[in-house]
């Protein structure tokens, strides 16, 4: 049996190589008269390329096209002088692994071609097909390929994992690549030198021009803070206890996690005072509030100039001696 395979193989070669002059055309047969030509699209025997060989003769026009005898053998058509021949070779010979496909060999698909062209290949050197790093769930960066043909992300970003990548900028990634404190500013009462009350109100500014401000706390000297709230332009406080110099800590931090401290001090004084009383004109008293202080004192021999508190503030009145119980105003006080 393999003896008659082998005379069979043998006479197709020999039979590839006769004179193709008998055999039917792919082509379309012109008109005669015509001289007798032949030439070859690829140049002659070039089994890499996909060629036509076109024969011209009195009889009319015939091509002849490079064509796969099988998976990996292609029948090469050429001219000899102005006759055209064929002969079957194998693309093993001529590429990679070579297969025959459209005419011509080309090396079998592999892994390290740079082509996605098998079913267990996810890319291939820079071919990654549609696939892209977002499609795999991140925001940036770029996919790279295995040696064995699949795909990796190692060098993928994410924007917004609080770790600025490679690739990642403070304008394209503000959340993960500001490293700047946001803007910030705090004054009590409005810049208000002192108060006599714990209740005042905070004026605030907070800005950030990379990641945007997030959220504000605040604190008084012990720095035991709030929780982190919405920023706000004012915001009521209460100092803490005891009279004398009062700081209030302010804190503004921005979507990278920046943070801002701006603090601003006020004194708490004690609430308007009278050491008389109020107003009571037989004793000589001082009256004082956060800002003033004043004691009765006599303008003239029978006019008192009294001084008392008005809620937390000091206020004063003119009054006359001469009139009911006594007669003159002496040492601040009337008699």
């Amino acid at each position: 049996m393999t003896t008659k395979l082998a005379v069979f193989l043998a006479a197709v070669l020999v039979l590839s190589a006769i004179s193709l002059s008998g055999i039917p055309s792919t082509g379309v047969v012109s008109a005669a008269n015509q001289t007798v030509s032949c030439s070859d699209s690829d140049g002659g025997i070039v089994p890499a390329i996909f060629g036509t060989v076109t024969r011209t003769s009195p009889h009319g026009t015939s091509s002849f096209p490079d064509n796969c005898y099988n998976v990996d053998t292609v029948r090469e058509f050429y001219c000899r002088g102005n006759s055209a021949k064929s002969v079957l070779m194998w693309c093993g010979n001529f590429a990679p692994n070579g297969i025959c496909q459209s005419g011509r060999c080309i090396p079998a698909p592999f892994c390290g071609d740079a082509v996605i062209n098998q079913a267990s290949e996810q890319c291939d050197g820079g071919d990654f097909g549609s696939q892209t790093c977002q499609g795999f769930n991140y925001t940036g960066g770029s996919l790279t390929c295995t040696p064995d043909c699949t795909i990796s992300t190692a060098s993928c970003t994410l924007c917004g994992n609080g770790v600025c990548e490679s690739g990642e900028t403070s304008t394209s990634c503000p959340n993960d690549c500001d490293v700047t404190q946001p803007s910030a500013s705090i004054s009590v009462n409005n810049g208000a030198p002192n108060t006599t009350t714990p209740n005042v109100t905070l004026y605030l500014t907070f800005s950030d021009s990379g990641s945007g401000v997030k959220d504000c706390r605040y604190a008084n000297e012990d720095l035991l803070f709030t929780g982190w709230m919405g920023c706000t332009a004012t915001q009521a406080w209460s100092l803490s206890s005891g009279d004398g110099t009062k700081t209030v800590y302010y804190e503004v931090r921005d979507n990278a996690l920046n943070i801002r401290q701006v603090s601003d001090t006020i004194q708490l004084l004690p609430p308007c005072t009278d050491t008389d009383g109020g107003f009571v004109v037989t004793v000589q008293g001082t009256a004082t509030d956060a800002t003033i202080s004043r004691t009765d004192v006599c303008i003239s021999s029978t006019t008192l100039n009294e001084f008392y508190c008005i809620d937390d503030f000091v206020a004063g009145g003119f009054f006359n001696c001469a009139g009911g119980n006594t007669t003159v105003c002496s040492s601040g006080r009337c008699l």
